[in-house]
């Protein structure tokens, strides 16, 4: 079980990425885009051009933890300084 504490980083992609990205294609989206490292306790997320998905990644003591979540109706609601 992954439990995130409230002192936590959460970064949201600035673009909407390819939802059949595995944790390699996300883990160039972190470096490439955010100019972090996915190693650090950071959630990084990333949304789906019908933002009806929402993929997660996260660094677990010794590997890489891939979250998904699909919305059965609606859309996650997106910044409007991030949507395109």
């Amino acid at each position: 079980m992954i439990r995130f504490n409230e002192n936590i980083k959460i970064w949201l992609g600035m673009n909407p990425v390819d939802m059949r990205c595995s944790i390699d294609g996300l883990l160039i989206q972190v470096s490439c885009q955010l100019k972090e490292n996915p190693q650090d306790k950071q959630l990084f997320l990333f949304y789906g051009k019908s933002k009806d998905k929402i993929k997660g990644l996260w660094w677990d003591k010794n590997g890489f933890v891939l979250i998904y979540k699909r919305l059965e109706k609606g859309r996650f609601k997106i910044p409007k300084k991030l949507a395109q």
